[in-house]
């Protein structure tokens, strides 16, 4: 008898350890201004911290006296939520072990020697210098990811450069002709070049899309809402 008991309500018991585990998960998730189906969220404190930086970075492109609403908020959630995953890929696709990362190593080196000088400056603490350095190499990883995704889609072939002409005829031409004679001349490699970031403006962005759908980013507006 005891035994049928026990069985009738061990699932009972195991509810009651779970329970707080859920109640903690679900608050986490109320709580959260973004969460994903992969793990990754960002905290109301996070993206406090994040978004001082980039309220800055609109008002040096834009104006200081930039109105920030709730659009902006979302569009720097949104930011932060696509580094963080691009962070995570990064790592999870071991690219520090790649080329890519290595072609930045030496980048990487600098800037930890421009912040050591600065370090003996500022008297900065350890916990600080581990934590900038910490957040260069994540950059870093994040940028050696992308070319590494970005590098198979931007050859320029001789099709692509003619249709660039085509597209812009009368605007440029790589050697002067009587049918465009205020067509500015352009160097084939110069020409090259502009093609070759347009195309890798245009990859990121197809990138950055197909990975906010893949984690299933969702962003708690009413969270926002209350962050000043």
């Amino acid at each position: 008898m005891m035994r049928v008991k026990m069985k009738k309500y061990s699932g009972f018991f195991i509810g009651l350890i779970l329970l707080p585990v859920i109640i903690l998960a679900q608050n986490n998730e109320k709580s959260a201004v973004v969460t994903t189906s992969k793990g990754i969220t960002i905290s109301p404190a996070e993206f406090k911290a994040y978004y001082e930086d980039y309220k800055q970075k609109i008002k040096n492109l834009k104006s200081d006296d930039w109105y920030f609403n709730l659009s902006d908020k979302i569009a720097a959630a949104k930011e932060l939520a696509l580094q963080k995953i691009i962070l995570n890929e990064a790592k999870k696709n071991k690219i520090e072990q790649t080329e890519y990362f290595r072609k930045l190593k030496p980048e990487m080196e600098k800037a930890f020697q421009e912040i050591d000088q600065r370090a003996n400056r500022e008297k900065l603490s350890h916990k600080t210098i581990a934590l900038i350095k910490e957040k260069i190499k994540n950059a870093l990883l994040c940028k050696a990811y992308l070319n590494k995704a970005i590098e198979p889609y931007i050859k320029v072939t001789d099709s692509d450069i003619d249709n660039f002409l085509m597209a812009h005829q009368g605007n440029y031409a790589l050697e002067p002709t009587k049918e465009n004679p205020k067509a500015q001349i352009i160097k084939r490699d110069i020409l090259k070049q502009m093609i070759q970031s347009e195309k890798r403006s245009r990859i990121a962005e197809e990138i950055a899309q197909n990975l906010l759908k893949e984690y299933d980013v969702k962003i708690n507006k009413n969270v926002l809402k209350n962050i000043k």
